[in-house]
């Protein structure tokens, strides 16, 4: 056959199969069973940061505080129940003192004796009901203003005020002679003691060196010998004068004219707690801290020196009553103080008051570190908080600034005319002034 016929023919076929493909009809396109889910919005919000505390800055949130002037703001102080001396002269005295009626707190012990005016004692309070602390060297303390270890004497057995007396008995009591003596009483052929009910027994002078006065922790009161019916005593003595004085008398130019058993004299009187000894530096309430601050709640606070790790742990309603000064003359600011603090019972140098291991108020000293200020990075590593993803600074103009982690090391806060201020991270130029809080974040 001819070469070129069957090239035709072949190419034939080929338009010829061609055509054929070109006309079946393709399969169609089926939808998959199940669809692809659509996408949802989550049905839970991404949490928020955890708020892993707030430390409020103590060195800001007092600049606007004032001082208190609250009698209750002493350091080192002992608060006791006692009575007042104006009260207790009004109720019991037969001779009115006035302001310059010379009074003498003298120690029955060793005799010394403190003087001053009756005007500075009848601002001054007595307390029988002695602090634990005290008690093994004192009867009675002077309470108040001007009262403390400097000039009280101990074992104070009488206080003479003119021509009246106070006597408080020691546990071995005395004998009525001696007393009579060692006070200065004016000498009388007799004498009565007179008793809580009005019953007195008139006793001669020779019989004195006999007659003891004592207190009886049967009665729990204080007795003394009777001469006329013994051993019968005279229980809750409460005067002693000559015989035959009376209310109204003149008082004798030298000389105590009537002893007053002063526990008898003040059964009567109700006492208020007043306070011995300590000093009234300038302080601020911790309560209006806390307040400014918004931590108005809790159940302890640990107190921590920023120089030794020196902790305490009170109750918040403790902490709450009590003040705090940045008083530096003995080098120890700043430290609390207040009624509810037990005397020496303090932290010096305190720099964290942590409450309830959450929240917490930080003093940033002038010098903390060879003169410079104190790294945010100490102050979360002690709060443990140095895992937070970031911090908030906030000042007190309410400016905020968010630090991450990776920029804590260059953050301090230090003091700067005369305000407390943190490194910008993001304004390195610039301060944070007057830093209130460090916010960490999770």
């Amino acid at each position: 056959m001819n070469k070129r016929i069957i090239a035709a023919l072949l190419a034939l076929v080929m338009v010829l199969a061609m055509a054929a493909c070109g006309a079946k009809t393709p399969a169609e396109t089926q939808a998959p069973e199940t669809q692809a889910p659509e996408t949802q919005a989550p049905t839970t919000e991404a949490p928020a940061p955890v708020e892993l505390g707030k430390i409020a800055v103590f060195n800001t949130a007092q600049a606007d505080m004032a001082f208190t002037t609250d009698a209750e703001a002493r350091f080192n102080s002992v608060w006791m129940p006692a009575y007042s001396v104006a009260e207790y002269v009004a109720a019991n005295f037969w001779f009115a003192p006035t302001e310059e009626t010379p009074v003498g707190v003298t120690s029955w012990q060793d005799g010394y004796t403190w003087e001053q005016t009756y005007a500075t004692f009848a601002n001054q309070f007595l307390s029988i009901e002695i602090d634990a602390s005290m008690v093994e060297n004192h009867e009675v303390v002077v309470c108040g203003e001007g009262s403390g270890d400097e000039v009280h004497p101990w074992h104070v057995g009488w206080i003479t005020v003119g021509a009246e007396a106070m006597i408080f008995v020691p546990k071995n009591g005395y004998t009525a002679q001696y007393l009579f003596e060692d006070m200065g009483m004016v000498a009388a052929e007799e004498y009565d003691f007179v008793c809580s009910d009005g019953f007195s027994e008139t006793i001669h002078k020779d019989d004195l060196a006999n007659v003891e006065i004592f207190f009886s922790e049967e009665s729990n009161s204080i007795e003394c010998t009777s001469i006329a019916f013994s051993p019968y005593t005279l229980q809750n003595l409460q005067y002693i004068i000559p015989t035959g004085m009376e209310q109204g008398a003149e008082a004798p130019a030298e000389g105590v004219a009537k002893i007053n058993v002063f526990a008898t004299g003040a059964a009567n009187l109700t006492a208020v707690d007043a306070y011995y000894g300590g000093s009234t530096p300038e302080a601020f309430s911790v309560k209006e801290l806390l307040e400014m601050v918004g931590m108005t709640s809790g159940s302890e606070v640990t107190i921590t020196s920023y120089l030794d790790d020196d902790p305490e742990t009170i109750p918040y309603d403790n902490f709450a009553q009590r003040y705090i000064t940045l008083d530096n003359s003995k080098e120890r600011q700043p430290y609390t103080l207040g009624k509810v603090q037990p005397k020496s019972e303090y932290v010096k140098n305190a720099g964290y008051f942590v409450i309830d291991g959450t929240n917490a108020i930080l003093y940033v000293p002038e010098t903390y570190v060879e003169g410079a200020g104190m790294p945010l990075t100490d102050v979360l590593a002690f709060m443990g908080m140095e895992k937070a993803a970031s911090v908030d600074i906030v000042c007190a103009d309410g400016y905020v600034e968010n630090v991450t982690a990776d920029k804590f090391a260059e953050v301090t806060l230090f003091h700067t005319a005369g305000r407390l201020d943190a490194n910008s991270v993001a304004n390195p130029e610039y301060t944070l002034m007057n830093t209130l809080y460090i916010i960490p974040k999770g």
